[in-house]
């Protein structure tokens, strides 16, 4: 997504929120809302296992899920930009 942002010439923020880099994403290409809940699963995944003392642990199911969400980020916004 910032290399989206980055590919419209817009600033990219140091942020690590999916979820407010698709509504960024949004202000260009309204395509981008479908997105929006792969974005808030993600989402989860990076929050829940940011800092080492609070350890958490996925499921494969889980695990399955988040690489669903993110190759349909990744598919998008490739289509997008090539």
């Amino acid at each position: 997504m910032k290399g989206f942002l980055a590919h419209h010439a817009l600033h990219v923020r140091k942020i690590h929120s999916l979820k407010t880099l698709i509504i960024e994403c949004i202000n260009i290409d309204q395509d981008f809302k479908e997105l929006l809940e792969s974005a808030s699963t993600l989402d989860q995944f990076y929050i829940e296992s940011r800092y080492p003392d609070d350890y958490v642990e996925f499921s494969l199911a889980q695990a399955r899920e988040g690489y669903v969400e993110a190759k349909k980020i990744k598919e998008l916004i490739l289509l997008k930009v090539l």
